[in-house]
């Protein structure tokens, strides 16, 4: 299948139960899901697909069979890039970019699956989320995936983890004392520099040292008295 498809209210491509189903090259845009494998559907294969601004996930796969292959897709935008649940997939060298709540997310039973080579990048919870890390048979479910462009967005939990960290105490402390040196060394020089409103009268200064503005004084001589 090769298609181009944009602008549903729910899924841009639906694929309920059969199977050896392909969707190759297509190009699906600003849908509610872009494509969605349910309902038993096995040996799926998803591979070289452009998939735009879904509202929702781009891609769902979910209480489906075996040996569904999601490949080489270009994913961007939307709240989930790949979401399973129930189902087992190989899920490889997909590139998923500006994502806002999870690159890829595994629910249930999804030990049969795959996650791996995969560039994820984005700003919301996780890049790739999994309801439990166990695997059967030892298998790593999830592996070699880069997520370097993945920012996790800040939660109230993270926020506070942040601001109760001893060393953010510390910087806090330094910070209000600059602070309050500031304010009071700036109130100190205001006091200072306080002048009168009225300088013509302002009076002359009184200290002979200063010869300005000072005054003479007159001195009347004392008679002498004669000694009887």
């Amino acid at each position: 299948m090769n298609s181009t498809i944009s602008g549903n209210t729910r899924n841009g491509i639906e694929i309920s139960g059969g199977q050896n189903v392909e969707v190759t090259a297509s190009s699906i845009a600003r849908n509610e899901d872009g494509i969605l494998v349910d309902h038993g559907a096995a040996n799926v294969q998803l591979t070289n697909n452009t998939l735009q601004d879904q509202r929702s996930r781009a891609i769902t796969i979910r209480d489906a069979g075996t040996s569904s292959t999601v490949t080489g897709n270009t994913i961007s935008g939307g709240d989930t890039g790949v979401s399973l649940r129930n189902s087992a997939a190989s899920v490889t060298a997909n590139v998923l970019a500006g994502i806002t709540n999870h690159g890829m997310a595994l629910q249930g039973d999804t030990s049969q699956s795959h996650i791996t080579d995969n560039t994820v990048s984005g700003t919301g919870s996780t890049a790739i989320w999994s309801e439990t890390t166990a695997a059967s048979a030892g298998d790593s479910i999830v592996g070699n995936n880069d997520v370097r462009g993945w920012h996790p967005a800040p939660t109230l939990a993270t926020v506070t983890n942040w601001v109760f960290q001893p060393l953010t105490f510390v910087w806090l402390f330094l910070a209000t004392l600059l602070v309050g040196s500031a304010f009071t060394r700036k109130r100190h020089l205001q006091l200072r520099s306080i002048r009168s409103p009225f300088p013509e009268h302002a009076q002359p200064s009184r200290n002979p040292a200063i010869g300005e503005g000072t005054k003479n004084i007159e001195h009347t001589p004392v008679p002498a008295r004669r000694l009887l």
